[in-house]
């Protein structure tokens, strides 16, 4: 959902709400959990993750094949064999 955010200007309020809730929620934990560290720390390290998804240099990104698309995310080593298929 977030790339298809991205590609529009109309839903800048949408992205800002989602970047804002994972915070919001964090600090919440945080604090009803009366700061304990171990509780924090793992709060933290999952807003991280929540929060470096969404950022610009991770567009179109894909760990492990997760939500990969066949034909779209290979890189075009698809159009290399087909050109050379056509070659010969």
């Amino acid at each position: 959902i977030w790339e298809q955010l991205e590609g529009t200007q109309d839903t800048k309020t949408v992205r800002e709400v989602l970047l804002i809730v994972p915070t919001v929620l964090t600090y919440m934990a945080c604090h009803f959990a009366d700061y304990d560290k171990q509780t924090c720390v793992v709060n933290i390290v999952f807003w991280c993750v929540a929060v470096l998804a969404k950022l610009p240099f991770m567009n179109g990104v894909r760990l492990f094949g997760i939500n990969r698309t066949a034909g779209i995310d290979d890189d075009g080593d698809d159009k290399e064999n087909n050109e050379d298929k056509k070659a010969q």
